[in-house]
């Protein structure tokens, strides 16, 4: 068990992937409040709740504010470290300003002062670091906390000495295949740096900025490769290694969404929390959600499953990556325009503010392609308005690269789908909202005949048939009129979120 003897397996987001609700930041403790109250109160069950920072205008007393409201509402009924707490998503130093950071952490250690006066326990203990690409961003983040521990033990009156550890968020496929050596790392830097030992550690795996910057299939193989790594290094090491896995209700995005739950658990196993963004609790039939609930939480802790053979996934993955950039690259400021046009559901920083790039995929593909990725400095959009702006184009990203890179792999491609059965149940699923007649309009020539590749190869191998839902594709064909008027398609893009069961 961890140091607190609390392992959440149920964490509620703040994702902003609803196609049914928008939420501001005043209606952001009300949300965490339903989250974390039980199923027979009409909540959603959760032990764990992420409040995010990361490029998000969050103000920065909400954790004390929910910490409050959860005391006036349920009192003795749900105690911080027994039944429930909360997890502070702060910034990056590396991609905000420190000051954010800095902000970010003192919110939860505020927390921790309320919930000491309310209950005599401690409602935060973890910092998540999200877009970790070295071990030294996250030593530093730990020793900003330890010092503004310090600096509330002696002026604000925190009376407890225990720390608040930091979870290192990887959403980085070339980490991922080295996962085990970044956290050994992780772990000596602690105790070298800062005299900190740690048996027990958590480590939160995300799908979509992987998917984003790397591809479908090389984020589904790099998750799993994370998985097993974890597992023999916890054995390796004698130490307890608690995965996070963070995935939206989209195939893209991972597919953990309600109606899914089954697939779910047998395709990532492994996991102890997952994460349940706003689309899975919002955009489904609330008994489809508490059905998925019970599942994903009878199987925490199982068993990775064994990848295989590493290298070659690794190599299998570099080629996958090349040939869905290869696609995505002549339409990116396209998609960008189109992203920028999605419905909000948070109230966000800017994507010029906090965008993602392409620099470590970079390092990971081939020199021609390499040679592209570092001349031109292209800010993504992020992944869930990504996501929802290749639906709008007729494309779901799931199908870019995936056929080509199958294709072009031959013999290996068996090992793909041997590590990925779920492929064709998640394609079939997204065949319902490919809609290559308006993808054709929309796409430059040169992106369209490659994907639209992708998709003949992918339709003979799994036998899936191209037969979008005529509902579905008559707001698409909707949204492009007004499109072409300058007009708004704020309305029609929510509609085809629900129709999907998220907005991206």
């Amino acid at each position: 068990m961890p140091r607190y003897n609390v392992v959440p397996a149920l964490m509620a987001t703040q994702h902003p992937d609803s196609a049914t609700k928008y939420f501001s930041a005043s209606e952001e403790v009300e949300e965490a409040v339903q989250d974390l109250a039980p199923l027979e109160l009409n909540g959603y069950g959760c032990d764990e709740k992420m409040i995010d920072y990361e490029g998000k205008l969050t103000p920065f007393l909400q954790p004390k504010w929910i910490t409050r409201r959860m005391y006036e509402l349920y009192r003795e009924r749900l105690i911080p470290e027994k039944d429930f707490i909360l997890t502070i998503r702060a910034p990056s130093a590396d991609l905000e300003a420190i000051d954010r950071q800095l902000l970010a952490l003192l919110s939860g250690i505020l927390a921790n002062i309320e919930s000491e006066r309310l209950y005599n326990a401690q409602v935060v203990k973890y910092i998540i670091h999200p877009m970790t690409s070295n071990v030294r961003s996250l030593i530093a983040v730990q020793r900003r906390l330890n010092k503004l521990l310090n600096l509330a033990r002696e002026e604000l009156g925190l009376a407890r000495e225990e720390d608040i550890d930091v979870i290192p968020l990887i959403e980085d496929v070339r980490i991922m295949f080295n996962l085990d050596a970044f956290i050994h790392c992780y772990r000596i830097g602690l105790s070298n740096m800062l005299g900190l030992y740690r048996d027990s550690l958590r480590v939160l795996i995300g799908k979509s900025d992987a998917a984003l910057a790397y591809g479908h299939l090389p984020s589904v193989l790099g998750i799993k490769v994370s998985l097993w790594k974890l597992h023999e290094l916890s054995e390796k090491e004698g130490i307890a290694i608690y995965p996070i896995l963070g995935a939206g209700a989209l195939p893209f995005r991972g597919h953990l969404s309600p109606l899914n739950a089954s697939n779910y658990v047998k395709e990532y196993a492994g996991y102890h929390t997952v994460t349940l963004q706003s689309g899975f609790r919002f955009d489904f039939r609330k008994e489809d959600v508490i059905n998925a609930i019970q599942i994903l939480s009878t199987h925490v802790g199982a068993r990775p499953n064994d990848p295989g053979d590493i290298d070659r996934i690794r190599s299998i993955s570099r080629l996958l990556t090349e040939r869905y950039l290869e696609a995505i690259l002549p339409s990116m400021k396209l998609i960008s325009k189109i992203a920028d046009l999605m419905p909000r559901r948070r109230e966000r920083l800017g994507r010029a503010l906090y965008g993602r790039n392409l620099t470590s995929v970079a390092h990971f593909v081939s020199n021609r392609l390499r040679h592209v990725l570092t001349r031109t400095q292209i800010v993504l959009p992020r992944a869930i308005r990504y996501t929802a702006a290749l639906y709008t184009m007729g494309i779901p990203p799931s199908f870019i690269g995936t056929g080509r890179g199958l294709r072009d792999l031959k013999s290996d491609a068996d090992l793909v789908l041997d590590a990925y059965p779920s492929l064709r149940d998640d394609l079939n699923f997204d065949a319902q909202f490919l809609c290559l007649d308006i993808a054709r309009e929309c796409l430059p020539p040169k992106s369209f005949k490659l994907i639209e590749e992708d998709c003949t190869y992918l339709f003979d191998l799994f036998g899936i048939t191209a037969a979008p839902l005529p509902e579905y594709h008559d707001v698409l064909i909707e949204i492009h009129k007004r499109l072409s008027k300058g007009l708004s398609i704020e309305g029609l893009v929510t509609k085809t979120g629900q129709i999907r069961g998220s907005l991206g």
